[in-house]
């Protein structure tokens, strides 16, 4: 068994109805640690920081398995299935038991394995813009007389 306390810093929101319904229920949560929205770098880097993502958010769908977080999503279906076939993001819907069971069951995995997951990167293999140039210099006739095609496998 995991003896588990979590100290949270939450991201607020400046949309003024989802902050006005939200802050005040969390403001006095001593575990609980609201902060204003982040930056971009800085929201990647409480990311990067993190050992579990709980989130509805598609873009911590994303982000999350792209730094091997294990990554909980609080959905029933996804836009982003390359993740959650992976198995760094898993689907959890938003019914309390099956997030904490699955909670439970990551966390058990964090303690066991560490809090990286190591399965390749879900979203490609860093090498678009590259294929991309050379799908265009193709349509040009520019590419060099001894180019050779970059080979890889439609999924």
């Amino acid at each position: 068994m995991i003896a588990y306390r979590p100290v949270r810093k939450m991201g607020t929101t400046s949309n003024p109805i989802v902050r006005e319904a939200f802050v005040p229920a969390l403001s006095g949560l001593e575990n609980v640690f609201l902060i204003e929205p982040l930056s971009y770098p800085e929201y990647v880097d409480l990311l990067n920081n993190s050992s579990l993502i709980i989130s509805d958010s598609s873009g911590a769908e994303e982000e999350g398995p792209t730094l091997g977080i294990r990554t909980l999503v609080l959905r029933t279906v996804t836009e982003r299935p390359e993740a959650v076939s992976t198995g760094v993001a898993k689907l959890t819907g938003r019914d309390l038991k099956s997030i904490l069971n699955n909670a439970t069951d990551a966390l058990v995995e964090i303690h066991n394995q560490g809090d990286r997951v190591h399965l390749g990167q879900p979203y490609g293999d860093g090498n678009a813009s590259a294929r991309c140039v050379a799908a265009i210099a193709k349509y040009f006739g520019k590419l060099p007389a001894d180019h050779i095609a970059y080979q890889w496998s439609i999924i």
